[in-house]
């Protein structure tokens, strides 16, 4: 039977929805670009799953949380990337600076390029705490955790 002739045979009917029921069938046609009534005849049918790949509909409220939720992982984790690159920075010229002062090995006739490389490099040093470490770990777990649990809900 072609498209034409199976419009043909369909027996029109009038049915009521909630207005979140609604709400979510406009949602759902609009981002498949189906019609609404195919959207019912896939639901009474039982090929809405099949069609959708067993989807959940979120509603624009949870939509706008989920979104606020994964804006604020990606800044924490972008703030924590930034913090652990501040580290190896400080870590790399703590490293440097070892590596002058075992060129130069203390040698009384070399002391004052030593100590100009050790200047310049100390000009830019804050030195590596174990501590600030464990804090932006800590922190990334916190927020991991927290996205964890949000996921959960949504998962079910």
């Amino acid at each position: 039977m072609t498209d034409n002739n199976k419009a043909n045979n369909m027996i029109p009917v009038t049915v009521r929805f909630a207005p979140e029921v609604m709400a979510a069938i406009d949602d759902i046609a609009d981002r498949h670009s189906i019609s609404k009534a195919e959207i019912v005849r896939l639901g009474f049918q039982g090929d809405l799953t099949k069609y959708l790949g067993n989807i959940e509909y979120v509603d624009t409220e949870q939509g706008a949380e989920i979104r606020k939720l994964f804006g604020g992982v990606f800044t924490e984790l972008n703030r924590s990337r930034i913090e652990l690159n501040r580290i190896g920075v400080n870590y790399n010229q703590e490293m440097r600076l070892k590596n002058v002062r075992a060129k130069y090995g203390g040698a009384v006739d070399t002391f004052i390029m030593q100590m100009k490389e050790e200047e310049e490099i100390l000009n830019g040093i804050n030195s590596v705490r174990i501590e600030e470490i464990r804090q932006v770990i800590n922190h990334i777990d916190s927020v991991m955790k927290e996205a964890g649990e949000v996921f959960k809900c949504i998962l079910g």
